[in-house]
């Protein structure tokens, strides 16, 4: 196993940022960047709002300024919904998607992340294999690559229903996120995702959870997540399973709870790769 390349993803340091919420960070981009390297970060998330009050802010060449004098080597953008859609709901996502790929190639992204159907919409796996081609080719001509995460709240789910959207849209620039804590909480075995091929794999993410759901399955995974090693989650298996892919990308930490909204970000960032460095610490002794 090669030593890997971490991410801080974007709420694992933001602070007091909720998912689906249109709130930037109360923390500025100097800080979130230096902290992030601090604690020996390859590369940090940006969400679209927090990179469009950045723009706003700084301007896209003082964003890249902000990331080089940090050392950040590695920036991603998250989470484009309704990319597939049609009517306000498209509109509003097209206009999010323009600023994600006219900024990327000034600020170095590298990483766009997507999730699918999250409103029970009926959209045919045709149109989404069509839409996420062309989002893919749209990335790849600005320096960048596009996943769409495995999400059991999303009509992209599972495995089985992920590989079919990366078979029918047949883009190498496109492809799969994999979370441990959307493959283990409803339950796909670790020996499916080392059956993938390492191609259809574009990002790992890390976390951990405690052995029942906390509230809702939604409340779960958007304020109880714990730290890698914390919980119930077998973390170095499943990063011995992403090995026996031949993966070598990036893997994102992915701290979304109470607990951590209410951290600086120095101590957010320490404690979360600390984390994840003692799990791969284990998966290598256990190889």
């Amino acid at each position: 196993m090669n030593d890997p390349k971490i991410v801080a993803t974007y709420y694992t340091i933001a602070g007091d940022a909720y998912p689906g919420a249109p709130v930037a960070s109360p923390f500025p981009l100097e800080r979130r960047a230096a902290a992030a390297v601090a604690a020996g970060y390859y590369g940090m998330g940006l969400s679209g709002d927090d990179l469009a009050a950045n723009v706003a802010l700084h301007g896209t060449a003082g964003i890249r300024r902000i990331l080089n004098d940090a050392g950040v080597q590695f920036l991603e953008v998250e989470c484009l919904t309704d990319w597939f859609a049609q009517g306000e709901a498209r509109a509003a996502s097209d206009k999010m998607r323009r600023l994600w790929l006219d900024t990327a190639m000034e600020i170095g992204t590298k990483h766009i992340k997507i999730v699918g159907d999250i409103s029970d919409s009926g959209v045919s796996m045709e149109t989404m294999a069509a839409d996420f081609r062309l989002l893919s080719e749209q990335a790849a001509e600005v320096g960048a690559y596009v996943s769409i995460e495995v999400f059991p709240l999303a009509n992209i789910r599972d495995l089985k229903s992920g590989r079919q959207l990366i078979e029918m849209a047949g883009s190498d620039n496109g492809g799969l996120l994999i979370d441990i804590w959307h493959m283990t909480r409803p339950g796909i075995p670790y020996d499916e995702v080392a059956a993938l091929p390492a191609s259809y794999i574009k990002h790992v993410e890390l976390d951990d959870a405690a052995a029942e759901v906390v509230g809702g399955i939604f409340d779960d995974s958007t304020d109880n997540r714990l730290l890698p090693g914390e919980g119930s989650f077998d973390v170095p298996a499943f990063l011995r399973a992403i090995a026996a892919t031949g993966y070598d990308g990036c893997y994102g930490v992915e701290m979304l709870s109470h607990e951590f909204r209410a951290l600086e970000p120095e101590e957010a960032a320490k404690r979360s790769f600390d984390a994840v460095a003692r799990q791969f610490a284990l998966a290598r002794e256990d190889a």
